[in-house]
């Protein structure tokens, strides 16, 4: 059978040169070599992980330290707080690794049960447990085909049909759904007629999701290292062709790492690894705190963010199984910010990440006042960056391949649901989103708009979006479903279906839309540059102002396609578009040989290439292009600065 895809683990290689930082009040140490009788006022008489969980004595001004190389396995409560000018510091002391507070039990008793299948005694055993590791590598359940899905009919939220012939008796069998295209959900068969299962529900049916498979029982285990759970025997079984008490294998036993209630807390180079929910979680009523060059790996969620002015700044937040920092929807995590962090491998397993919208992204931030810059997203199942609400700045990022496992998303993605027109814009600026896939495994999509750009969906309204570049994606460049939008400076560059896409929902129209200097290019002539689709035929009435637009193809080719509902693509001519909309009178339309010169670093650079260029407003580049920080410039070739010679010319030599 076929392995499952397996997510490595990195181990972070920092040194500490201890203590860092530290304030002006009593200084703890704790460590994993502690008796359990230190008082840990010094490195000779540290607290152990127990002692601490136990003690009231610190507080504001206070500086905590654990041991440079060492490894607390169980959750470290944070219950006590600082003040504004008084915080809390957590850090290391010591040389070595960065300390690791870890969920992980390692498993060193396996039973052979026959048929390659063998089981452990796990402590503290999750029914949902969520994290199984093997040699370093995360596992899926067990689970009914190995990959893909069997295709299903929709009934209802609770019902599906199934396509296989005479299906055995499922009952009480676990399945994830693919209820539509940007969800996974979980669900339990709960009765059977032939090939129609009654399940629990799930969020959505008809809108495109018509995959399933059977998950999680230990009849399904048939491929090496994936795994089922006995909850009766307080024990997980795995399938494995060779002795597992040979590997390294390890289950998270602790939900929690760092449950922090209290305030003004700042933790500084810590590892958090192996949280089998939430490997940081800062409860309501908490705040105010900072996270410094912190390693978040290997966890459910990475934060759990729900409480006021906190912020994540530099280090790694990588193999998530559903989100790398989350905030619920009730906006209350507001004021918070996430700076400088590298972000990598989120939700890439199926069916291991939480269920319904909101799961398997790099950020998921629905809050007021909330800002993400200099954010560096590499790998994520469905967005990279998603956020809402008012008063929004998401600035100079990397997003790089989202929606590898789900499709109908966005590198970056706003949404509204209640088409609240909110005081103060949100602001899109200066990012690069590139080679979002759309993975439409499962559902009844084929083509159109997988992976977006920037994605501005539902409802969404009062959005500036400027400077940024998208290229590469296999859904439009720019996706707009809104309404009192600004796009000003933007490049959009060889992604699929088009460059920039307006679609309006019926009986959600849209007006508003202010798009100047913008640079929109494509070397693919079946591709448009912008289309307009509209249920009501009110696209003479989208625009407030569209001006100075700068648009290039490899020939003459109609840059703008526009439909109505029901009817047919209408190709335009720049002249036609300006016609049908009184718009775009300083624009301008340039062909020629295309190609894309783009920074992806957060710091400027200098391209060099052979030849002349300008860009597809006019101006020149000869043989250097400066680009700023995820900066970009669509090039027109007007001189290679050489000349071809044909195979088997003669040269004389002089």
């Amino acid at each position: 059978m076929k392995r499952f895809l397996v997510i490595f683990l990195f181990l972070p290689c920092l040194s500490l040169v201890a203590p860092r930082h530290f304030y002006a009040g009593t200084k703890y140490y704790i460590s994993s070599s502690g008796t359990g009788s230190g008082n840990g006022l010094s490195t000779s008489t540290p607290w152990t992980l127990t002692q601490w969980n136990a003690s009231s004595a610190w507080g504001a001004g206070d500086s905590v330290f654990i041991k440079a190389g060492d490894t607390l396995r169980g959750r470290m409560n944070f219950t006590r707080s600082g003040s504004a000018g008084n915080k809390v510091y957590i850090g290391g002391y010591g040389t070595g690794a960065d300390p690791v507070v870890s969920g992980y039990t390692q498993l060193t008793t396996w039973t052979s049960y026959g048929g390659n299948v063998w089981a452990a005694a796990v402590p503290n055993l999750k029914a949902y447990l969520h994290n199984f590791m093997v040699n370093g590598q995360l596992y899926h359940q067990a689970r009914y085909p190995n990959t893909g899905f069997i295709t299903f009919t929709p009934g209802s939220t609770t019902s599906i049909t199934t396509s296989e012939s005479s299906p055995p008796n499922h009952v009480g069998d676990s399945v994830i759904v693919k209820s539509s295209r940007y969800t996974l959900d979980h669900a339990k068969i709960t009765a059977q007629t032939g090939s129609v299962y009654t399940i629990t529900s799930v969020p959505y049916t008809g809108v495109g999701g018509i995959g399933f498979y059977y998950f999680g029982d230990v009849k399904f285990l048939d491929t090496a290292n994936e795994y089922a759970v006995v909850p009766t025997g307080d024990s997980v079984r795995i399938y494995s062709t060779v002795d597992p008490n040979n590997q390294a294998a390890y289950a998270s036993t602790t939900d929690t790492l760092a449950y922090v209630t209290g305030s003004y807390i700042t933790f500084e180079h810590i590892t958090f690894q192996g949280g089998n929910m939430a490997n940081v979680l800062n409860p309501f009523g908490s705040g105010n705190l900072t996270f410094r060059n912190c390693y978040n790996n290997l966890g459910w969620f990475g934060y759990d963010i729900r409480s006021q002015r906190d912020t994540i700044t530099g280090g790694t937040i990588r193999d998530m199984l559903s989100v790398g920092v989350w905030a619920p929807t009730n906006n209350i995590s507001k004021y918070c910010g996430i700076v400088g962090v590298t972000i990598r491998a989120i939700g890439l397993i199926p069916g291991m990440g939480r269920t319904n919208t909101g799961n398997y992204e790099a950020i998921n931030f629905p809050a007021d006042d909330f800002y993400c810059y200099n954010v560096d997203v590499d790998s994520v199942g469905y967005h990279g960056i998603f956020s809402s609400f008012d008063s929004v700045w998401i600035g100079y990022n990397l997003v790089n391949h989202h929606c590898l496992l789900l499709s109908d998303g966005g590198g970056i993605y706003v949404w509204e649901q209640n088409q609240t027109h909110f005081t103060h814009p949100r602001v899109i600026i200066g990012n690069l989103v590139l080679n979002g896939f759309g993975n439409t495994e499962g559902t009844t999509v084929t083509a159109g708009t997988m992976a977006n750009g920037i994605y501005t969906d539902g409802k969404s309204n009062q959005v500036i979006i400027s400077y940024n570049t998208c290229t590469g994606n296999s859904g439009p460049g720019l996706y707009d479903h809104g309404d009192t939008m600004t796009y000003l400076y933007n490049r959009s560059y060889d992604n699929g279906l088009c460059q920039f896409l307006l679609s309006e929902f019926s009986g959600q129209p849209i007006t508003g839309i202010d798009m100047r200097y913008n640079y929109f290019g494509c070397p693919d002539t079946s591709k448009a540059l912008v289309f307009f689709f509209s249920p009501a035929n009110d696209i003479s009435s989208f625009l407030i102002n569209a001006d100075s637009n700068y648009y290039a193809t490899t020939n003459a080719v109609t840059p703008f396609q526009t439909q109505a509902n029901g009817g047919s693509i209408i190709k335009r001519t720049l002249a036609g578009f300006q016609s049908l909309t009184g718009f775009e009178s300083h624009s301008s339309h340039r062909t020629g040989t295309l190609s894309l010169q783009y920074n992806s670093l957060f710091s400027s650079v200098n391209r060099f290439f052979k030849g002349r260029y300008i860009n597809p407003a006019g101006s020149g580049f000869n043989q250097l292009a400066p680009l700023g920080p995820l900066a970009s410039e669509i090039l027109l070739l007007q001189d290679k600065g050489y000349v071809d010679i044909p195979a088997g010319t003669k040269i004389k030599a002089h």
